[in-house]
């Protein structure tokens, strides 16, 4: 019996989400192992039952989070995890799709839609005479599927979306969540094939083709297609401009990821090539995170192996290791056939493929022992190492499983394994938490941080940290800190030797090397973000590191520019500020009308104050109308202050820390101290203009009575001199 026990952290998680009434960690291990075990032969029971108990109690090997709930649970839940549906161009279709979507979610599993089946929106429906809504209104209808039904009533339903990017609506699917927030629920990703690829190193300034029904698209700018006979002389999107607005969408909110579909049926051993979509096996989807591309209506049941548990002398122990992925092998699937299913459809095509996925953990955790720094040579090579070790004792058990229950059924002639594919890399992130142990193969992303339990606030740190640093040090850095979590994340990380760092530390090349080196051994994907800090985060290192995955047989990734959503649950800051680097193609803002002293006579102008998205109140753009005046440079001026007024209004936060890098009265005191300037130059326009959202109390210049040293304040909407008693209004 393991005397290991889940960190006090995750109790509360526990209690409310896994454990049965009465339950403890041990009841669950017991609960779980015993009804894996009954698949067993009756005489064998007792053996595979220790085993199973042994991995899970340790937590060496954790299943998927629904089947730790619904294995041998009184009520009739499922054990798999991940799901994919791929609706065809019909109502009926797309409803069935919907039905199917919410019992899975009901079940407690994750959904993934590819849609690029459906015609484009604006598309002739001959029944109803009426027009398509297209691939993004069917996404909506799913969205609100999601919004209806909770993850087996335990957490937000979790869903992903994928179309390829030869579909006509290409261009308003990557935009989607820029404007659409009513989105939130999904994920998007894009579809990429082989030939865009070649054709983006080869040809990039040809127009896109896109394909539907056996017609040739083009699209336009603002996403609008076209058949390609009808464009005449008009300007259509190019190979490279499609994917420059792949990538630049990506660098503002990580959306979309990308799915090198030709990759990930290369090795399909049920197609005959990898351009048979019609094909039932076929996998053009995959589930929420990515890391399991699956077919139509099929599942899959996920199971991780903490890497940071088998270390020994200084080293890893491969004997156990090897043991350890051969039982989890085994483990899942028997799952499959003790599983409750959300329909006949699906447990129908999942016990057809039978097709599971071995995953690891704590990876991260394992380099820190081992004294590897994250990303280095070795650690590739040690990532390299294990996925071979995980690829041999997964076949091995599969084959013998093969021999003894049979095939799976939709198997094709001379097929010897039970399972169509075995292995995969899941992101971990309850189960690495259960097991206290880093997620998945990623970098630590922080070493110190806040935990709320009981309306208390207790700080926290990785095992890796208290391993090193003594607890009296760590509470003179807590000290130092003085509250900000970024700052004693910095202070602990001087602290520690120089293998041991986070993942805002580590390379894009890095994160990519250690993600190809693991794609070596994985038959399915991985899930792996490249997460980078979002001021940093350009349209060309997204296009980088997505051309790297490609060329590396990568089959999917993500990027995610920090800082970039709301509820991030690993934000280290206070306050978390987004990076405007770009803004929504419409802005709500405020007008302003004065009067400009240009040429030779006063002239009326509007100035419009664009607001942020994100309070609404807060000004990130300015544009003044130009007044009608011959004089090319004072148009030029115009255009250069607003430019520049408009650039320091959007990066006056620190993307880090949250704090006002430059307050708003400093940009006006900037403005009012210009040469010449006066109430009715340019610059006093944009003071006027500007001074209407500064906050009560707020310093924006010097006083401009004689003899007077004072400060201006902004009090009760006017400025003052506290000094003078100086009033800019009556």
């Amino acid at each position: 019996m393991s005397d290991f026990q889940p960190p006090i952290s995750v109790q509360s998680i526990l209690k409310t989400r896994y454990f049965q009434q009465g339950e403890d960690w041990e009841g669950l291990c017991q609960r779980v192992a015993s009804t894996c075990a009954s698949v067993e032969k009756e005489e064998d029971q007792p053996f595979w039952n220790e085993k199973f108990y042994d991995l899970l109690s340790s937590a060496k090997g954790l299943l998927n989070t629904p089947a730790l709930i619904n294995a041998g649970a009184k009520h009739k839940g499922c054990v798999a995890a991940c799901f994919s549906f791929r609706p065809e161009d019909s109502m009926e279709s797309i409803l069935e799709n919907g039905r199917l979507a919410a019992w899975t979610l009901k079940f407690g599993g994750g959904v993934g839609f590819e849609l690029s089946r459906l015609r484009p929106a604006g598309s002739t429906v001959n029944s109803t005479h009426k027009v398509a809504m297209g691939p993004i209104g069917v996404l909506k209808y799913y969205c609100s599927v999601g919004n209806m039904v909770t993850q087996g009533g335990i957490r937000p339903a979790a869903m992903i979306a994928i179309l390829r990017i030869d579909h006509p609506d290409i261009i308003k699917f990557c935009l989607a969540k820029n404007t659409d927030k009513d989105l939130s629920n999904f994920n998007i990703s894009v579809s990429i094939p082989d030939s865009f690829m070649k054709k983006l190193n080869t040809n990039p300034e040809k127009p896109h083709i896109c394909i539907f029904g056996g017609k040739q698209y083009n699209v336009f700018p603002d996403g609008k297609s076209i058949l390609k006979g009808d464009r005449g002389s008009q300007k259509v999107l190019s190979v490279q401009e499609v994917y420059d607005i792949l990538c630049q969408s990506a660098s503002i909110n990580g959306d979309p990821g990308v799915f090198f579909v030709d990759h990930v049926n290369r090795n399909n051993p049920l197609i005959s090539n990898i351009n048979d979509q019609d094909n039932e096996f076929y996998m053009a989807g995959a589930n929420p995170c990515g890391e399991l591309p699956l077919t139509h209506a099929e599942s899959c049941i996920l199971g991780s192996i903490d890497l940071n548990k088998f270390i020994q002398d200084g080293g890893l122990n491969k004997v156990d290791l090897k043991d350890a992925f051969s039982t989890m092998t085994r483990f899942l699937d028997n799952l499959i056939d003790i599983s409750y299913w959300p329909d006949p459809v699906i447990e129908s095509k999942t016990k057809s493929l039978r097709r599971i996925g071995v995953g690891v953990m704590g990876f991260a955790s394992l380099l820190d022992k081992l004294e590897i720094r994250y990303g280095s040579e070795e650690s590739l090579q040690l990532a390299k190492e294990i996925g071979e070790i995980r690829e041999e004792a997964t076949r091995e058990t599969s084959l013998e499983l093969g021999k003894i229950r049979g095939v799976y059924p939709a198997a094709k002639e001379g097929e010897i394994y039970r399972n169509v594919s075995r292995s995969t890399i899941p992101p971990t992130g309850s189960l690495a938490m259960i097991a206290n142990t880093s997620w998945s193969i990623e970098p630590h992303l922080y070493w110190a941080f806040e935990e709320r339990r009981n309306n208390q606030v207790r700080m926290r740190f990785l095992p890796a940290v208290e391993e090193y640093i003594s607890s009296a040090r760590l509470e003179e850095l807590v000290e130092q800190a003085e509250g900000n979590l970024l700052t004693l994340n910095n202070l602990i990380q001087a602290d520690l030797p120089d293998h041991m760092t986070l993942a805002k530390n580590v390379t894009p090349l890095e994160h990519l090397s250690v993600l190809a080196a693991w794609q070596e051994s994985t038959e399915s994907a991985i899930s792996k973000t490249i997460c980078i800090p979002g001021e940093l985060l350009t349209p060309k290192k997204v296009s980088d590191i997505f051309k790297f995955a490609w060329e590396n047989k990568i089959k999917g990734i993500t990027v995610y520019p920090e800082g970039s959503r709301d509820g991030e649950p690993m934000s280290l800051g206070k306050k978390k500020i987004k990076i405007k680097k770009s803004l929504p193609q419409s802005l709500k803002s405020d007008r302003h009308e004065f009067e400009v002293y240009l040429g030779d006579r006063m002239r009326k102008t509007f100035c419009f104050v664009g607001l942020d998205p994100e309070d609404g109140t807060s000004p990130i753009e300015v544009f003044l109308k130009h007044p009608y005046v011959q004089d090319p440079m004072a148009i030029q001026f115009i255009d250069l202050t607003t430019r520049l007024l408009s650039l320091a209004l959007r990066y006056r936060k620190c993307s880090e820390c949250g704090e006002e890098v430059i307050p708003l009265g400093n940009i006006i005191k900037q403005l009012r101290e210009t040469d010449g300037q006066s109430m009715f130059s340019v610059p006093g326009i944009f003071v006027k203009a500007l001074g209407k959202y500064l906050e009560e109390g707020e310093s924006v210049g010097k006083c401009p009575s004689p003899g007077c040293e004072g400060t201006l304040t902004l009090i009760e909407g006017c400025e003052q001199c506290l000094t003078c008693g100086y009033r800019t209004c009556s």
